[in-house]
């Protein structure tokens, strides 16, 4: 399974245009699994908002999901 996703990420190209619905990026700066970076550059790429955490891992609603309430709540009352 994890070499299928190897071979499914390197197939992957992000779409020139952003999907019309809105959309907030959350990263980790802890995440082991995927660099923040490439959160980073998605939503730099589709001018999306984006959330960083400090210490959450590679899956931030189990590791801290005060923080990603938070956050979607913050997010949705801008909208």
């Amino acid at each position: 399974n994890g070499f299928r996703q190897l071979i499914a990420a390197m197939r992957f190209s992000v779409p020139t245009s952003r999907p019309e619905m809105p959309m907030m990026v959350l990263a980790s700066k802890a995440d082991h699994m995927v660099s923040p970076e490439c959160s980073v550059t998605l939503a730099k790429h589709w001018d999306l908002a984006i959330e960083t955490h400090a210490t959450a891992g590679h899956d931030i609603p189990l590791d801290d999901s005060r923080w990603v309430a938070d956050k979607i709540v913050k997010w949705l009352s801008r909208l």
